[in-house]
């Protein structure tokens, strides 16, 4: 039996887990204004960076979980738990603003709920696309198949010997460099992305030991991003896939020199816990809420976006201490 030694809580990784949910927040409360600023030009109109590297800290804090040795029935529980009663909230959210709308204006202009069973039965588990043809009520959900299934392909390493996992992982890079290969066969899009959640593992991997299997982790993962180039759905500019790429580079080099130089909790690695929260709820209520409801009011959209971006927050601690927290300490 392999010893493994559980490694403390990455600060650091909390911290910009938060900072990540926030530039992609700004973000799309900025998409669809016709009114531009040197502030949206140069800051907000990058905010879509938070995505690759929530790939990476995904990767990171995988490869950090399974340190233990996770049984794979316990791993999954975990998963989960985290994943889907936020989720499902978010869902529900949605589904109520619509329904609201519905009555007050006798229309629904907002989005379009699932309607066949097909199509719920894929929002309640979150396949969306690429996996199947069911359309997404919230913008940012296409990623959270993606973590599924980056998951599913990982706990392959709890059912076959653990001590072969950074073998089996740099078999599922290699696959990945040749995604084109697979790309007609809808249950392996995840290949496409996997290079930025194997960038994670890498660089867990050489702060843990510096070997030749750690390193080739690194190398083929970043191989891997440059030959399927896309971020994400719908991406169609290259200058978007380079900067992405080098985002998650530098991102990761932070990882490994800043780390262990934070090691206590301080307020910004605490927000982390609330980051997904924010990554679900902002859409809901900052876009298909707060927005239309004070259209008619002239604010200033700088200041009026800290304050759906404040609200969106409060909702997001809320959500964590009322319900995500106590699921996951109750099923523990």
């Amino acid at each position: 039996m392999i010893k493994v030694e559980r490694i403390a809580r990455n600060y650091y990784i909390d911290s910009v887990r938060m900072i990540a949910a926030t530039i992609v927040t700004f973000f799309h409360f900025n998409q669809m204004r016709s009114e531009k600023n040197f502030f949206h030009d140069f800051f907000l109109s990058y905010g879509w960076l938070g995505v690759p590297i929530f790939f990476v800290i995904s990767g990171f804090s995988i490869s950090s979980s399974f340190d233990s040795k996770p049984n794979f029935l316990t791993f999954w529980k975990k998963r989960l738990l985290r994943i889907y009663p936020a989720y499902w909230f978010s869902v529900i959210l949605i589904v109520g603003i619509v329904i609201t709308q519905k009555y007050l204006t006798g229309n629904n202009s907002t989005v379009s709920i699932p309607h066949t069973k097909i199509d719920i039965i894929n929002t309640f588990l979150s396949f969306y696309k690429p996996l199947t043809n069911t359309g997404m009520m919230n913008w940012v959900y296409w990623t959270l198949v993606y973590e599924l299934f980056f998951y599913l392909t990982f706990s392959i390493c709890l059912i076959v010997n653990f001590k072969y996992k950074n073998y089996i992982t740099l078999l599922l890079i290699l696959a990945s460099c040749f995604f084109s290969l697979f790309q007609n066969m809808n249950f392996f899009f995840f290949l496409k992305l996997l290079g930025y959640f194997t960038l994670g593992i890498g660089i867990k991997e050489v702060m843990a030991n510096k070997n030749v299997i750690s390193f080739s982790l690194i190398i083929l993962s970043c191989i891997s991003i440059l030959i399927n180039k896309k971020y994400c759905e719908g991406s169609e500019k290259e200058l978007i896939d380079l900067i992405s790429f080098i985002v998650a580079i530098v991102f990761s080099i932070s990882i490994y020199f800043v780390s262990p130089l934070i090691k206590s909790k301080n307020w910004l690695s605490e927000s982390g816990n609330y980051s997904y929260g924010l990554y679900l709820f902002h859409i809901p209520i900052g876009i298909y809420i707060l927005r239309p409801l004070f259209s008619s009011i002239h604010f200033d959209y700088f200041l009026f976006d800290f304050l759906k971006y404040a609200i969106c927050f409060a909702v997001s601690y809320l959500s964590y201490v009322y319900l995500e927290k106590p699921i996951m300490q109750k099923f523990k």
